[in-house]
């Protein structure tokens, strides 16, 4: 998955914490988890794709 692994990382462990304990909401972790991608470089349609991919599939693993 190379870099783009690197920043799920970081967005999976906000969603099981739910953003850090309501630190963050759901909109706001996924939103730096595609900054994340940015800074990692990962082409913008990569990135698209996968933003994409979290906000629409992503809120039945909130908090898990």
């Amino acid at each position: 998955m190379g870099d783009a692994g690197k920043a799920a990382v970081v967005h999976d462990y906000l969603y099981a914490t739910r953003g850090l304990d309501g630190r963050y909401s759901r909109a706001q972790a996924d939103a730096i988890f595609r900054r994340a991608l940015g800074e990692l470089a990962v082409p913008l349609w990569k990135r698209t794709l996968l933003w994409a991919a979290v906000r629409l599939g992503g809120a039945g693993g909130w908090g898990r």
